[in-house]
């Protein structure tokens, strides 16, 4: 059996001879005639010309400059702070068990912590792509929950990093589909390493802006290189004009009937001038000196980084991050809109990096160890969500008390989360008679009758067969 034939589970045999009863499909519909590859357009930017050059300096961009860190965290900060699950496929047994398998195999099973994955995953906002090697072993593993056997599964040991400078090439088919990896294998520290190529079926790889079958995809740093080369040669020119102006051109007037020497003594003076505890000249009658001032207006430096610093965090929509620095105005209703497009584009990140895991991964995880071709799909939520806690209480109580949505323990524990609260553990406490009371009392409903609701675990309903008016003078007693 080939290696793309062993890996590539999501091609399974058929389960039934029956074919379904439309027009005949043509044999060339079956086939792929062009490519998807796009022909390459150089770059110009001599500082981007070669991938390696090009590495080199988003890293540089990523690790030394304020305000490029600032905006790959805001974007990385919202997709690692996101809720993670995977959603079984339907609610039988089997599907939940499958569900579980999957969630601890992306979470617990690989060596790994899941946020250093997920954050190594990101690194393809710093260079268009993130590529891993996945790894297997085999392990025992049961199903949480009562009765479970214990089974020896294969599960995912690891997914190996395999960092963008360490790959030499990415191959495609002639139809522009990826086939692999060659990638120059760091063995040692002394600088060894193997030349080693990877099949597409070992590989998860993903991909920031994907240009047209480009797998290199690009990075977020791109549009962001002009500002920050202009931001380092505007900090130059500011310290040059504090140093040259912060106290002005000093300057010696030279008496009638100056000779040479004292020329070159006044010209040593001025030259030597510096701003310090022990500054001063002492000249004699005759002699002037002084400091010229810069006429006109010099060009404000500081002004011209603030604007390429906006521009920088605009590149990933996080301009309102800088709202308090530019005193360009705006208040919180527009951060607050900025924000909006700014989370959207980041769930739209985290969405792409599920879409990758459910295509390329789970049906892996799945396939080795289950006899299904029902696979759950790994899902994001609270993409930086900030509820506000009496909007979401008073939502929930109408839903609830029109019975829209029934209070059942999943829902409940999703409520306790959503407010941080304590997972629920055991039922829910009957009532005591006088609890019961004191509720309807506090409700307005009594009506001198109680109704018995020790097996309907605290959920109260007033008395459909007498809803008159339920006022002064009607408690319970």
């Amino acid at each position: 059996m080939a290696l793309s034939d062993l890996f590539n589970l999501r091609k399974q045999a058929p389960s039934t001879t029956l074919v379904s009863g439309g027009t005949d499909v043509p044999p060339e519909a079956e086939a792929e005639i062009g490519s998807s590859r796009a022909t390459i357009i150089r770059e110009v930017v001599p500082d981007l010309v070669s991938k390696t050059m090009e590495l080199r300096t988003y890293y540089q961009m990523a690790n030394f400059h304020s305000a490029c860190r600032s905006s790959l965290k805001a974007v990385k900060s919202s997709v690692m702070g996101a809720e993670y699950y995977v959603e079984p496929a339907d609610e039988d047994q089997e599907s939940l068990d499958i569900a579980e398998f999957v969630e601890y195999n992306l979470t617990a099973a690989p060596s790994s912590p899941w946020r250093v994955t997920l954050s190594r995953i990101l690194k393809m906002c710093d260079y268009g792509v993130s590529c891993f090697e996945h790894v297997w072993e085999q392990r025992d593993w049961a199903p949480n929950r009562p009765g479970a056997n214990h089974k020896t599964y294969t599960m995912l040991k690891k997914l190996a990093p395999r960092p963008a400078s360490t790959i030499e090439q990415i191959f495609y088919d002639e139809n522009g589909g990826p086939t692999g990896i060659r990638q120059y294998a760091v063995r040692d520290q002394g600088g060894g390493y193997d030349q080693v190529e990877i099949p597409i079926e070992k590989l998860l790889l993903f991909v920031n802006d994907e240009d047209n079958g480009d797998l290199w995809g690009r990075s977020l740093l791109r549009s962001a290189y002009p500002h920050w080369f202009y931001i380092q040669h505007l900090y130059k020119v500011d310290a040059i004009q504090k140093e040259r102006h912060g106290i002005g051109v000093p300057f010696g007037q030279l008496p009638p009937g100056y000779t040479d020497a004292d020329r070159d003594a006044a010209f040593e003076m001025v030259s030597n001038l510096r701003t310090n505890e022990r500054s001063g000249v002492v000249y004699p009658e005759g002699y002037v000196f002084g400091f010229l001032e810069v006429k006109g207006h010099m060009a404000n430096v500081i002004e011209s980084v603030d604007h390429h610093n906006s521009m920088i965090m605009l590149n990933v929509l996080a301009e309102f991050l800088m709202s308090g620095m530019m005193h360009t105005g705006g208040g919180r209703a527009t951060s607050a809109s900025q924000q909006d497009i700014f989370m959207k584009a980041n769930r739209s990140m985290a969405d792409m990096i599920c879409d990758t895991f459910n295509l390329y991964l789970v049906p892996y995880i799945v396939g080795y160890n289950f006899s299904t071709d029902k696979y759950p799909i790994v899902k994001a939520r609270n993409i930086g969500d900030t509820k506000d806690q009496q909007q979401l209480a008073s939502a929930l109580a109408n839903l609830f008390a029109q019975e829209v949505i029934t209070p059942d323990e999943d829902t409940e524990n999703w409520a306790r989360r959503a407010f941080d609260m304590p997972r629920k553990i055991g039922p829910r406490p009957v009532l005591s008679p006088s609890q019961i009371r004191e509720v309807i009392n506090v409700q307005g409903g009594g009506n001198g009758q109680v109704q018995d609701t020790t097996q309907q675990k605290g959920n109260i309903k007033p008395n459909a067969n007498k809803p008159g008016n339920m006022g002064k003078g009607n408690n319970v007693t």
